[in-house]
């Protein structure tokens, strides 16, 4: 690229991430370049050769107010100095974005963590119910609620008046013990094919 090629440009403003510009690299003229991160007020990452006709775009950092705006058509070499510009910085993207999603999850499984001990602190009697939810608040986690499953067994004595048969018996008997749900918003009652019922006879007509 020559000096008179890139002779008409005017300073960038409020270029981003991706923005084609043209950048002074090791004190070279001004050469096509990709903006790649803004890190500071005053400085700028851009992707560009390491020197002018070179095939290797690395990255280099330099003052964002010596870069400038593009404002002539891109010659056919500029056009395949920017695809390749775009390649790397797309790959770089990819990268970062890769390296973003593992922080996080780190971070996640962190804080999973520390949730998991402060509640078996709690559990061993270390920490009161009402010292670890304010730790969990204080860290903007969700508050422990303890919740508890058991199994019981219920034997009845169950008297059915009115069934034709022992079937009818049984099925009278089911749809008045089997049990959905309860009034009580903390206590929820479920009983499915477990319910049994068993040594079904006929009684005598009194």
């Amino acid at each position: 690229m020559s000096e008179a090629a890139l002779a008409a440009t005017i300073p960038a403003q409020g270029f981003e991430a991706g923005t084609i510009v043209l950048a002074e690299v090791g004190g070279d003229n001004h050469q096509l370049a990709m903006v790649s991160d803004l890190p500071g007020d005053d400085t700028a990452r851009i992707l560009a050769t390491s020197h002018p006709g070179s095939d290797d775009v690395i990255t280099h950092v330099v003052l964002r107010n010596t870069l400038m705006a593009v404002s002539h058509e891109l010659d056919a070499d500029q056009q395949q100095l920017a695809q390749r510009l775009m390649t790397q910085f797309a790959a770089e993207a990819r990268n970062h974005a890769g390296h973003l999603r593992e922080q996080a999850s780190a971070a996640h499984q962190k804080i999973t963590s520390m949730r998991a001990y402060a509640i078996e602190k709690h559990r061993d009697g270390t920490i009161c119910r009402e010292g670890l939810n304010d730790f969990l608040a204080a860290h903007d986690l969700d508050l422990y609620q303890p919740r508890h499953r058991a199994q019981v067994t219920i034997t009845l004595d169950v008297e059915v008046d009115g069934a034709d048969d022992q079937y009818e018996a049984v099925q009278m008997i089911r749809s008045c013990i089997e049990v959905s749900s309860t009034d009580d918003a903390e206590v929820w009652i479920t009983s499915g094919p477990d319910l049994s019922v068993s040594d079904v006879q006929s009684l005598p007509d009194d």
